[in-house]
């Protein structure tokens, strides 16, 4: 037997199917694992970053690569921006999202005690932003450190294909 919100959203519309589940599901409280990781690629080849991102609630496990030529402040950002516009259109009015991450500097330029140096300055306002339409939605927002231990998933997932790579 097929449940009335299967019936209801077969043959929809994505819109019509995502309206259908955010008005199904009760408000949630989202608990995401945000970490980054740089690695050289040797003497004469820049750093490579990597992002682990791990939410529990949603079954979210995101491991992957952000390219060359960042610095580790900048990695860390790139996990919360993606984590950030992950989960922004899963977000309905009453929920929060608390972000964990064991950088202390990016949990206070996130709660706006300290502005990022430039290279981040453009990461930070995309977050500002994305938090600033969440807020207008009714959507809370929280951004917390914890201790790497708390944190390991996250941090193993930055690691993933690291391990083993010699930069030749």
């Amino acid at each position: 037997m097929k449940s009335r919100l299967y019936r209801a959203i077969r043959g929809a519309s994505s819109e019509a199917t995502l309206a259908c589940w955010r008005s199904w599901r009760a408000t949630m409280e989202y608990n995401v694992y945000v970490d980054g990781s740089c690695v050289t690629g040797g003497k004469s080849r820049p750093m490579r970053g990597r992002i682990g991102i791990y939410c529990p609630e949603l079954q979210m496990i995101v491991s992957r690569s952000v390219g060359v030529r960042h610095t580790t402040m900048t990695v860390e950002w790139c996990a919360l921006v993606h984590a950030m516009s992950s989960l922004r259109y899963v977000m309905k009015p009453g929920d929060s999202i608390d972000f964990h991450s064991d950088n202390l500097s990016v949990v206070y330029e996130a709660d706006q005690i300290v502005v990022p140096s430039e290279g981040c300055r453009h990461l930070w306002e995309q977050f500002r932003n994305d938090v600033a339409m969440l807020k207008s939605r009714d959507v809370a927002v929280n951004v917390h450190w914890v201790p790497r231990e708390q944190n390991r998933i996250a941090d193993k997932l930055t690691k993933m294909k690291m391990i083993g790579r010699t930069g030749k």
